[in-house]
Protein backbone atom coordinates (compact mmCIF):
# COMPACT_ATOMS: atom_id res chain seq x y z
CA UNK A 1 0.00 0.00 0.00
CA UNK A 2 1.19 3.39 -0.42
CA UNK A 3 2.63 5.75 2.42
CA UNK A 4 0.20 8.02 3.22
CA UNK A 5 2.57 10.95 3.00
CA UNK A 6 0.66 13.54 4.79
CA UNK A 7 -2.61 14.01 2.40
CA UNK A 8 -5.60 15.07 4.17
CA UNK A 9 -8.39 15.34 2.89
CA UNK A 10 -10.45 19.12 2.07
CA UNK A 11 -13.07 20.43 3.97
CA UNK A 12 -15.83 20.74 1.28
CA UNK A 13 -16.84 24.11 0.93
CA UNK A 14 -19.86 23.98 -1.67
CA UNK A 15 -17.32 24.55 -4.43
CA UNK A 16 -14.57 23.53 -5.87
CA UNK A 17 -11.85 25.75 -4.82
CA UNK A 18 -7.76 25.55 -4.69
CA UNK A 19 -7.69 22.62 -2.02
CA UNK A 20 -9.99 20.08 -3.61
CA UNK A 21 -8.19 20.98 -7.11
CA UNK A 22 -4.72 20.47 -5.26
CA UNK A 23 -5.96 17.14 -3.22
CA UNK A 24 -7.49 15.49 -6.43
CA UNK A 25 -4.02 16.55 -8.35
CA UNK A 26 -2.19 14.54 -6.44
CA UNK A 27 -4.29 11.64 -6.42
CA UNK A 28 -4.17 11.57 -9.79
CA UNK A 29 -0.10 12.03 -9.41
CA UNK A 30 0.04 9.14 -6.95
CA UNK A 31 -2.24 6.88 -9.00
CA UNK A 32 -0.02 6.89 -12.00
CA UNK A 33 -2.28 6.59 -14.55
CA UNK A 34 -2.13 9.70 -16.34
CA UNK A 35 1.82 9.41 -16.71
CA UNK A 36 1.86 5.29 -18.00
CA UNK A 37 -1.09 6.91 -20.30
CA UNK A 38 1.24 9.71 -22.01
CA UNK A 39 4.30 6.98 -22.04
CA UNK A 40 1.99 4.86 -24.35
CA UNK A 41 1.13 7.80 -27.31
CA UNK A 42 4.68 8.93 -27.16
CA UNK A 43 5.02 10.59 -30.52
CA UNK A 44 8.11 12.15 -32.17
CA UNK A 45 5.97 14.33 -34.89
CA UNK A 46 2.51 16.37 -35.14
CA UNK A 47 1.06 18.81 -33.03
CA UNK A 48 1.65 19.14 -29.49
CA UNK A 49 -1.58 18.97 -27.37
CA UNK A 50 -2.72 21.58 -25.49
CA UNK A 51 -4.82 19.59 -22.78
CA UNK A 52 -2.59 16.56 -20.75
CA UNK A 53 -3.97 13.43 -19.56
CA UNK A 54 -3.37 14.75 -15.55
CA UNK A 55 -5.46 17.90 -16.12
CA UNK A 56 -8.17 15.92 -17.35
CA UNK A 57 -8.56 13.47 -14.87
CA UNK A 58 -8.23 15.85 -11.80
CA UNK A 59 -11.08 17.71 -13.45
CA UNK A 60 -12.97 14.36 -13.45
CA UNK A 61 -11.98 13.44 -9.77
CA UNK A 62 -13.08 16.99 -8.75
CA UNK A 63 -16.42 16.46 -10.17
CA UNK A 64 -16.98 13.24 -8.84
CA UNK A 65 -16.01 14.44 -5.52
CA UNK A 66 -18.42 17.62 -5.71
CA UNK A 67 -21.12 14.70 -7.28
CA UNK A 68 -21.49 16.64 -9.86
CA UNK A 69 -22.24 15.02 -13.48
CA UNK A 70 -18.75 13.86 -15.05
CA UNK A 71 -19.13 15.32 -18.66
CA UNK A 72 -16.34 16.71 -20.72
CA UNK A 73 -18.42 20.27 -20.45
CA UNK A 74 -18.01 20.44 -17.04
CA UNK A 75 -14.33 19.21 -17.34
CA UNK A 76 -14.10 22.42 -19.37
CA UNK A 77 -15.27 24.66 -17.49
CA UNK A 78 -13.51 23.77 -14.07
CA UNK A 79 -10.27 23.99 -15.93
CA UNK A 80 -10.69 27.59 -17.91
CA UNK A 81 -13.31 29.28 -15.93
CA UNK A 82 -13.15 27.57 -12.11
CA UNK A 83 -9.64 26.50 -11.25
CA UNK A 84 -7.37 29.08 -10.21
CA UNK A 85 -4.11 30.17 -12.09
CA UNK A 86 -1.65 28.30 -9.45
CA UNK A 87 -3.94 25.22 -10.22
CA UNK A 88 -4.16 25.56 -13.54
CA UNK A 89 -0.26 26.11 -13.81
CA UNK A 90 0.10 22.92 -11.23
CA UNK A 91 -1.95 20.65 -14.23
CA UNK A 92 0.36 22.68 -16.60
CA UNK A 93 -3.59 24.33 -18.10
CA UNK A 94 -2.61 27.68 -20.21
CA UNK A 95 -4.25 30.39 -21.55
CA UNK A 96 -6.81 33.06 -20.13
CA UNK A 97 -10.84 32.62 -19.17
CA UNK A 98 -12.99 32.26 -22.41
CA UNK A 99 -16.22 33.81 -23.59
CA UNK A 100 -18.54 30.87 -25.21
CA UNK A 101 -16.73 30.52 -28.06
CA UNK A 102 -13.15 29.97 -26.95
CA UNK A 103 -15.24 27.27 -24.03
CA UNK A 104 -16.40 25.45 -27.35
CA UNK A 105 -13.14 24.87 -28.77
CA UNK A 106 -11.39 23.92 -25.78
CA UNK A 107 -14.13 21.38 -25.34
CA UNK A 108 -13.12 19.90 -28.71
CA UNK A 109 -9.32 19.64 -27.32
CA UNK A 110 -10.67 18.02 -23.69
CA UNK A 111 -13.02 15.53 -25.59
CA UNK A 112 -10.12 14.66 -28.11
CA UNK A 113 -7.94 14.31 -25.21
CA UNK A 114 -10.26 11.77 -23.31
CA UNK A 115 -10.82 9.88 -26.40
CA UNK A 116 -7.13 9.50 -26.75
CA UNK A 117 -6.75 8.60 -22.48
CA UNK A 118 -9.83 5.72 -23.22
CA UNK A 119 -7.94 4.61 -26.55
CA UNK A 120 -4.87 2.89 -24.06
CA UNK A 121 -7.51 1.12 -22.55
CA UNK A 122 -11.06 0.10 -24.40
CA UNK A 123 -11.58 -3.34 -24.49
CA UNK A 124 -14.12 -3.12 -26.74
CA UNK A 125 -14.42 -3.63 -30.67
CA UNK A 126 -17.73 -2.34 -31.09
CA UNK A 127 -18.78 1.52 -32.19
CA UNK A 128 -20.85 3.42 -29.35
CA UNK A 129 -22.91 6.53 -29.45
CA UNK A 130 -24.74 5.19 -32.58
CA UNK A 131 -27.88 2.91 -32.91
CA UNK A 132 -27.17 0.75 -35.66
CA UNK A 133 -28.51 -2.04 -37.81
CA UNK A 134 -26.50 -5.59 -37.42
CA UNK A 135 -24.92 -5.28 -40.98
CA UNK A 136 -24.09 -1.80 -40.19
CA UNK A 137 -22.47 -2.66 -36.77
CA UNK A 138 -20.61 -5.75 -38.11
CA UNK A 139 -18.94 -3.42 -40.44
CA UNK A 140 -18.05 -0.69 -38.07
CA UNK A 141 -16.89 -3.27 -35.67
CA UNK A 142 -12.41 -3.31 -36.05
CA UNK A 143 -10.57 -5.92 -35.93
CA UNK A 144 -9.31 -6.98 -32.31
CA UNK A 145 -7.21 -10.13 -31.07
CA UNK A 146 -7.70 -11.97 -28.01
CA UNK A 147 -4.51 -10.79 -26.79
CA UNK A 148 -4.91 -7.59 -27.29
CA UNK A 149 -8.56 -7.37 -25.72
CA UNK A 150 -7.00 -8.54 -22.54
CA UNK A 151 -4.06 -6.31 -22.90
CA UNK A 152 -6.44 -3.43 -23.19
CA UNK A 153 -8.48 -4.87 -20.17
CA UNK A 154 -5.60 -5.31 -18.09
CA UNK A 155 -4.75 -2.24 -17.93
CA UNK A 156 -8.59 -0.43 -18.05
CA UNK A 157 -8.64 -2.34 -14.65
CA UNK A 158 -5.41 -1.89 -13.63
CA UNK A 159 -5.67 2.37 -14.60
CA UNK A 160 -9.72 2.13 -11.83
CA UNK A 161 -8.05 0.18 -9.48
CA UNK A 162 -5.01 2.63 -9.25
CA UNK A 163 -7.15 5.31 -8.74
CA UNK A 164 -8.73 3.79 -5.65
CA UNK A 165 -5.59 2.87 -4.42
CA UNK A 166 -4.65 6.57 -4.47
CA UNK A 167 -7.58 7.46 -2.98
CA UNK A 168 -7.28 4.85 0.20
CA UNK A 169 -3.51 6.88 0.29
CA UNK A 170 -5.70 9.48 2.47
CA UNK A 171 -6.58 6.96 5.54
CA UNK A 172 -4.66 7.65 8.45
CA UNK A 173 -2.06 5.00 9.81
CA UNK A 174 -4.90 4.31 12.75
CA UNK A 175 -7.34 3.72 10.55
CA UNK A 176 -5.51 1.36 8.56
CA UNK A 177 -3.72 -0.63 11.96
CA UNK A 178 -7.72 -0.64 12.74
CA UNK A 179 -8.42 -3.36 9.59
CA UNK A 180 -9.22 -6.68 10.09
CA UNK A 181 -8.13 -7.67 6.60
CA UNK A 182 -12.25 -9.21 5.68
CA UNK A 183 -13.61 -7.79 2.77
CA UNK A 184 -17.05 -8.04 1.16
CA UNK A 185 -17.11 -8.99 -2.31
CA UNK A 186 -20.56 -8.58 -4.59
CA UNK A 187 -21.88 -7.25 -7.98
CA UNK A 188 -24.31 -4.58 -8.57
CA UNK A 189 -26.21 -3.26 -11.53
CA UNK A 190 -24.34 -0.09 -13.40
CA UNK A 191 -26.80 1.33 -16.03
CA UNK A 192 -25.62 2.61 -18.88
CA UNK A 193 -26.41 5.86 -20.73
CA UNK A 194 -27.52 3.33 -23.71
CA UNK A 195 -31.08 2.45 -25.21
CA UNK A 196 -31.35 -1.65 -25.67
CA UNK A 197 -31.41 -3.57 -28.84
CA UNK A 198 -35.07 -3.34 -30.71
CA UNK A 199 -35.62 -6.30 -31.86
CA UNK A 200 -38.91 -5.10 -34.02
CA UNK A 201 -36.63 -1.87 -35.09
CA UNK A 202 -33.54 -4.29 -35.90
CA UNK A 203 -31.42 -1.91 -34.25
CA UNK A 204 -28.92 -2.78 -31.75
CA UNK A 205 -27.92 -0.60 -28.57
CA UNK A 206 -26.00 2.39 -28.77
CA UNK A 207 -23.52 0.69 -26.29
CA UNK A 208 -23.17 -2.62 -27.14
CA UNK A 209 -21.20 -3.78 -24.77
CA UNK A 210 -23.82 -3.84 -22.14
CA UNK A 211 -26.58 -6.35 -21.70
CA UNK A 212 -29.56 -6.65 -20.05
CA UNK A 213 -29.50 -7.09 -16.09
CA UNK A 214 -32.23 -9.65 -14.78
CA UNK A 215 -32.76 -10.83 -11.18
CA UNK A 216 -35.02 -13.42 -10.92
CA UNK A 217 -36.49 -15.79 -7.78
CA UNK A 218 -36.09 -14.68 -4.82
CA UNK A 219 -33.80 -11.45 -5.86
CA UNK A 220 -36.33 -10.28 -8.39
CA UNK A 221 -37.94 -7.21 -5.90
CA UNK A 222 -39.25 -5.09 -8.31
CA UNK A 223 -42.58 -4.65 -8.87
CA UNK A 224 -44.11 -4.09 -12.63
CA UNK A 225 -46.95 -3.71 -14.52
CA UNK A 226 -49.92 -5.60 -12.89
CA UNK A 227 -47.96 -6.05 -9.35
CA UNK A 228 -45.63 -8.63 -11.77
CA UNK A 229 -42.01 -8.84 -10.76
CA UNK A 230 -40.14 -6.57 -12.79
CA UNK A 231 -37.44 -9.09 -14.37
CA UNK A 232 -35.04 -7.30 -16.79
CA UNK A 233 -33.81 -4.12 -14.50
CA UNK A 234 -31.68 -2.15 -17.02
CA UNK A 235 -29.04 -2.13 -19.88
CA UNK A 236 -26.64 -2.41 -17.97
CA UNK A 237 -22.57 -3.24 -17.10
CA UNK A 238 -22.01 -5.49 -13.72
CA UNK A 239 -19.66 -4.05 -11.31
CA UNK A 240 -18.12 -6.76 -8.98
CA UNK A 241 -16.96 -4.47 -5.84
CA UNK A 242 -14.38 -5.15 -3.44
CA UNK A 243 -14.52 -3.17 0.41
CA UNK A 244 -13.25 -3.60 3.36
CA UNK A 245 -15.83 -5.14 5.80
CA UNK A 246 -15.71 -6.09 10.07
CA UNK A 247 -14.18 -8.71 10.74
CA UNK A 248 -17.71 -10.80 11.30
CA UNK A 249 -21.23 -10.94 10.86
CA UNK A 250 -23.33 -7.83 12.78
CA UNK A 251 -19.69 -6.43 14.25
CA UNK A 252 -19.18 -2.73 14.15
CA UNK A 253 -16.30 -2.10 11.83
CA UNK A 254 -13.39 -0.44 13.48
CA UNK A 255 -11.99 1.36 10.01
CA UNK A 256 -13.88 2.56 7.39
CA UNK A 257 -15.35 0.01 5.03
CA UNK A 258 -13.89 1.47 1.66
CA UNK A 259 -14.04 0.43 -1.65
CA UNK A 260 -10.64 -1.69 -2.37
CA UNK A 261 -11.26 -2.82 -5.82
CA UNK A 262 -13.58 -3.09 -8.59
CA UNK A 263 -13.95 -5.15 -12.26
CA UNK A 264 -16.64 -4.05 -14.78
CA UNK A 265 -18.40 -7.39 -17.37
CA UNK A 266 -21.29 -8.06 -19.23
CA UNK A 267 -24.35 -8.63 -16.90
CA UNK A 268 -23.96 -12.52 -15.89
CA UNK A 269 -20.96 -12.93 -17.51
CA UNK A 270 -18.20 -15.27 -15.19
CA UNK A 271 -19.53 -13.82 -12.13
CA UNK A 272 -16.76 -15.66 -9.85
CA UNK A 273 -13.80 -15.48 -12.17
CA UNK A 274 -14.57 -11.40 -12.58
CA UNK A 275 -14.58 -11.53 -9.10
CA UNK A 276 -11.25 -13.82 -8.75
CA UNK A 277 -9.67 -10.44 -10.88
CA UNK A 278 -10.88 -8.40 -8.32
CA UNK A 279 -9.42 -10.32 -5.42
CA UNK A 280 -5.90 -10.68 -7.14
CA UNK A 281 -5.82 -7.16 -7.66
CA UNK A 282 -6.80 -6.17 -4.18
CA UNK A 283 -3.61 -8.65 -3.05
CA UNK A 284 -1.70 -7.54 -5.53
CA UNK A 285 -1.46 -4.02 -4.20
CA UNK A 286 -0.47 -5.10 -0.51
CA UNK A 287 -3.78 -5.32 1.30
CA UNK A 288 -3.71 -8.34 4.14
CA UNK A 289 -5.96 -11.10 4.01
CA UNK A 290 -8.34 -13.04 5.73
CA UNK A 291 -10.08 -16.47 6.32
CA UNK A 292 -11.81 -16.94 2.51
CA UNK A 293 -15.46 -17.48 2.52
CA UNK A 294 -17.62 -17.39 -0.86
CA UNK A 295 -20.42 -18.26 -2.83
CA UNK A 296 -20.64 -21.74 -4.69
CA UNK A 297 -19.87 -19.95 -8.44
CA UNK A 298 -17.11 -17.82 -6.58
CA UNK A 299 -15.29 -20.87 -5.48
CA UNK A 300 -15.73 -22.81 -8.37
CA UNK A 301 -13.56 -20.00 -10.48
CA UNK A 302 -11.33 -20.23 -7.42
CA UNK A 303 -10.47 -23.86 -7.57
CA UNK A 304 -9.05 -22.69 -11.16
CA UNK A 305 -7.36 -19.22 -10.06
CA UNK A 306 -3.54 -19.13 -10.01
CA UNK A 307 -2.59 -18.05 -7.06
CA UNK A 308 -6.11 -19.18 -5.48
CA UNK A 309 -7.84 -16.19 -3.78
CA UNK A 310 -7.98 -17.83 -0.42
CA UNK A 311 -4.30 -17.57 -0.04
CA UNK A 312 -5.40 -13.68 -1.01
CA UNK A 313 -7.71 -11.87 0.61
CA UNK A 314 -10.86 -13.06 3.00
CA UNK A 315 -14.37 -13.15 1.31
CA UNK A 316 -17.44 -12.12 3.13
CA UNK A 317 -20.61 -12.19 0.56
CA UNK A 318 -23.00 -14.29 2.33
CA UNK A 319 -24.45 -17.43 1.55
CA UNK A 320 -24.00 -17.16 -2.44
CA UNK A 321 -23.77 -14.37 -4.79
CA UNK A 322 -27.12 -13.45 -6.14
CA UNK A 323 -28.99 -15.31 -9.06
CA UNK A 324 -28.13 -13.62 -12.05
CA UNK A 325 -29.92 -14.20 -15.70
CA UNK A 326 -29.63 -17.53 -17.73
CA UNK A 327 -29.90 -14.72 -20.26
CA UNK A 328 -26.31 -12.99 -21.48
CA UNK A 329 -25.74 -9.98 -24.02
CA UNK A 330 -24.92 -11.31 -27.47
CA UNK A 331 -21.48 -9.62 -29.47
CA UNK A 332 -23.87 -6.98 -30.72
CA UNK A 333 -26.01 -5.93 -27.88
CA UNK A 334 -28.72 -8.69 -28.09
CA UNK A 335 -29.86 -10.61 -25.78
CA UNK A 336 -29.00 -14.35 -26.67
CA UNK A 337 -29.45 -17.80 -24.73
CA UNK A 338 -26.79 -18.62 -22.86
Amino acid sequence: MSDPGGLEIPESAGAVDDDLALFSSELVARSGVAEHAEALLVRSTGRPRSVWFHAVLTALVCLAIEGRALLLTNVTDLLWRRFSDQVRSEIKTTGPSLDRRGLLARCRCVRYCFHLLVSTMDPSSLPKNRRLSEEELAERTREMSPAEELGARGRLEEAVNALIEASLSAMTEAERAARSGAVGLDATCVPLFSRGPSASAGLCASDPDGGWYIRQGDHCDIEGPAGKGLTKIAFALEATICTAAPSGPGQASAAPNLVLGVAFERPGIDPAGTGVRVLASVAGRGHRGGTPRGGPRLQRSAARAVPPPGALVGVHPGDGLPHRSARRAGPIGRSTPR
